[in-house]
């Protein structure tokens, strides 16, 4: 028995929360432009599920191409592989700011139904409020606070930004990720003093790596922030 088709309906709603390392300047939101089909797991049919929900945070680059997608809760796991199979063959209308394209972040809301689909994109204000998703018990969460990890985070691998080209001192501040297995993900401006620092932290943390975090033995992704300090060269 195979995957049942789902026709894709896309809704657009609400706005994205932020574009990586581009400022605080007014955003247009991405847009979703084409979709591939959608299949509802034979696996769920067979035990009487007929919906069940995804959402997904993506990063959008400024070529409409997207260029990271992270699962943040789910009702069945079933369907997170098959949301972000489909969603890595979208395409997306950039965002923009000032009316040029520019990479940014958002979550999308994906419903499955055995007779079709719903895609909307939802609010969000930053990338710590992903631990406050829905607190539904069949929902789960694949993303959590800090505060309920197994153990503290810890860093194992940091890398020092690349010196600034000018003399004065600075700094950039950083929201993002760490994901199931340690890996700094969807980095996000927060503030900077200069636009090159931000460039010069998102290429530094890009190279760190954290201690996999887990929340009852089981692999999750939290929420982080970490600030970048530039000092004045003599």
């Amino acid at each position: 028995m195979k995957p049942v088709p789902l026709a894709a309906v896309c809704a657009i709603a609400g706005c994205l929360f932020g574009a990586p390392l581009s400022g605080h300047a007014a955003l247009t939101p991405f847009r979703v432009e084409q979709t591939v089909e959608l299949r509802f797991p034979t696996s769920l049919l067979l035990d009487a599920v007929y919906s069940g929900d995804v959402w997904v945070l993506v990063s959008v680059g400024a070529d409409g191409r997207l260029a990271d997608a992270l699962v943040t809760r789910y009702t069945h796991r079933e369907l997170v592989g098959e949301a972000l199979y489909a969603v890595g063959r979208w395409r997306f209308e950039p965002a923009r700011r000032d009316g040029q394209a520019v990479r940014a972040c958002a979550e999308l809301h994906i419903r499955f139904e055995a007779t079709g689909a719903v895609v909307s994109l939802d609010q969000m204000t930053r990338v710590t409020s992903l631990s406050a998703f829905s607190r539904q018990n069949q929902v789960t969460r694949a993303v959590c606070r800090a505060s309920e990890l197994d153990r503290p985070l810890t860093t194992v691998r940091v890398v020092t930004p690349a010196a600034p080209p000018q003399a004065g001192g600075g700094k950039a501040v950083i929201d993002f990720i760490i994901d199931e297995k340690g890996q700094p993900r969807m980095p996000v401006l927060v503030s900077t003093t200069a636009a090159e620092y931000s460039a010069l932290a998102a290429s530094a943390l890009a190279q760190w790596q954290f201690t996999p975090p887990t929340r009852r033995g089981q692999p999750v992704a939290v929420p982080a922030r970490q600030e970048f300090v530039f000092p004045a060269r003599s």
